[in-house]
């Protein structure tokens, strides 16, 4: 870790946008462990870690464990409830599903479970999402730099995880987001929001769809998305250029926050023109991979490529 921190120390340094200085968090949410750093340094936020006890899991907190598929105790069958000779005959029921190929009809969308904010607000995940999200509005350099890439220093950093839930949150607390997925050739974000992936940003990009009829309501109120796209309507080499710039303009006056889901940053052209266009950009990456070299160096390279680099976000598996 302490290497971690020298390194963004001199990536801030190298940073081409000025930064404000973060409010006290305390005050807003005093139960929260939020980490202290200095006023001038980018911060470090971790999602995920260890869970409060079961005793202390409220009812909506046991459901999440059910979602998060952990191991949880069952509760006891109630005892039968047996007829009296003047009451009335009381009858346990139960419910079997009719197999699929017999049910045709569409399922409707329905949000993934590691979406946490949605399902289950009061869980301790959600609370550092909370968290997550002070941090990220406290240190955008202006009320206008809203418009922030989320990209992984490495595959399977929950690149895709992460953002949706920030947005979710962002959205319980006022915002109005929109989420972009750009990561043309690992794209997920549909599928965790229950959606199809076309119409999207390939459409958009190639010049077959206005971005106004691309962008499309979510399951979550006020947050919109603006998926993927079928593969063949655009090239990823589309998202290099002023193309991706002007679409983020137009956007950024329409929402309060921009969510942008970016591929793995691996100094490709186009990786480096989607970073540069946004006001921000937040490396995620796995607790284990903190203190590596090749970390290190990451943080080296974004900023003397161009792009203003905010903060990492370590994530870190929850455990039962």
């Amino acid at each position: 870790m302490g290497r971690m921190r020298e390194a963004l120390k001199r990536a801030e340094a190298k940073a081409t946008l000025p930064r404000l200085d973060p409010p006290s968090l305390a005050t807003i949410w005093p139960e929260e462990n939020l980490l202290e750093e200095e006023d001038n340094s980018i911060p470090f936020i971790e999602v995920g870690g260890p869970r409060p006890a079961q005793g202390h899991l409220d009812p909506a907190a046991v459901l999440a464990e059910r979602a998060l598929n952990l191991p949880i105790t069952p509760a006891p069958a109630p005892a039968a409830v047996l007829p009296t000779e003047t009451g009335p005959i009381l009858w346990s029921v139960a419910f079997r599903s009719l197999p699929r190929e017999w049910d045709d009809r569409p399922a409707p969308a329905t949000l993934a479970p590691e979406l946490v904010a949605f399902h289950h607000p009061q869980h301790a995940i959600s609370s550092q999402y909370r968290s997550l999200v002070a941090s990220l509005l406290a240190h955008a350099p202006s009320a206008r730099a809203r418009v922030f890439l989320f990209t992984g220093a490495v595959p399977g950093a929950g690149t895709t995880t992460v953002l949706l839930n920030s947005a979710i949150t962002m959205t319980q607390q006022g915002l109005r987001v929109l989420a972009i997925d750009a990561h043309l050739r690992g794209s997920a974000l549909a599928e965790r929001l229950g959606m199809p992936a076309s119409p999207g940003l390939r459409e958009v990009l190639g010049g077959l769809l206005p971005v106004e009829k691309a962008m499309r309501e979510t399951p979550v109120e006020k947050l919109l998305a603006l998926t993927a796209g079928a593969p063949q309507a655009a090239s990823p080499t589309r998202l290099v250029g002023e193309t991706m710039r002007a679409l983020l303009r137009q956007v950024r006056d329409q929402f309060d926050v921009v969510l942008v889901d970016g591929p793995r940053w691996d100094g490709r052209p186009e990786v480096v023109a989607l970073g540069c266009a946004c006001d921000a950009v937040y490396l995620c990456l796995p607790e284990k991979e903190q203190d590596t070299t090749a970390t290190e160096e990451l943080m080296q390279i974004i900023p003397e490529q161009g792009a203003p680099l905010g903060g990492c976000i370590v994530t870190t598996p929850a455990t039962s």
